[in-house]
């Protein structure tokens, strides 16, 4: 018998009763009618969901066949509990070879964007991290190079010409970041009534470039 598995493209989260899902193919948000909502619960629950509902899963793409060991999903971030943007800023001085090289990461993120999707951005984002194979420091020291070199980002991100987004702007960040062999989550999030979506850093229970407050108030959908 066939299995399948969620999509590699697709990630969905529980926001009160409602499932939300997020396409990286499509740089998508989406919902699914009751129907299929509950076919796939069922489905992964290891029931007997309507066969029907499952096939229209598969047709638009929310369920793919299971090919051998499929590659594991990255495990959500924990719920953060700090800030760096809410600490003291460690005042060091941000040099002028740091202005350059935040300015060129947030241009070539940018364009990276634009020029194709979010998910082979993401795919080649995490290529890269394998490659590098550096291991994550979890130390007080790396604590607070964390806050000293995500305060020189962000004071050097104020002069970049380029209107602020999260998505570009924590890409942009996490690649600043692992240049020090700094290793963090890009963690996306979701929100309903109103729908907004977001994104972020994160260190273990560490925002970046968030305050604690705003980041959770959206339900963590994927993390990278």
């Amino acid at each position: 018998m066939t299995r399948y598995v969620l999509a590699h493209q697709i990630s969905y989260c529980q926001v009160g009763s409602r499932l939300v899902f997020l396409d990286i193919s499509r740089d998508r948000y989406f919902r699914l009618g009751k129907d299929l909502e509950t076919a796939l619960l069922a489905y992964f629950s290891g029931g007997a969901p309507d066969e029907t509902c499952v096939g229209q899963l598969i047709q638009k793409g929310v369920l793919a066949e299971k090919f051998g060991s499929s590659t594991e999903r990255r495990p959500l971030a924990p719920l953060p509990s700090q800030s760096a943007m809410e600490m003291a800023e460690i005042g060091t001085r941000t040099h002028v070879v740091e202005f350059l090289e935040v300015f060129l990461l947030v241009i070539h993120t940018r364009i990276r964007l634009r020029m194709t999707t979010l998910e082979s951005v993401l795919d080649d984002y995490v290529r890269s991290e394998e490659i590098a194979g550096t291991p994550a420091r979890c130390s007080m020291e790396s604590t607070a190079q964390l806050l000293t070199t995500s305060a020189a980002f962000r004071r050097a991100r104020l002069f970049v010409p380029v209107k602020m987004r999260c998505l570009v702007d924590s890409i942009a960040l996490t690649r600043f970041l692992r240049r020090r062999r700094l290793r963090t989550r890009l963690v996306f999030g979701v929100a309903l009534d109103p729908f907004s979506a977001h994104c972020w850093v994160q260190a273990r229970d560490l925002v970046l470039n968030d305050t604690v407050g705003n980041v959770r108030c959206h339900t963590a959908i994927r993390s990278v």
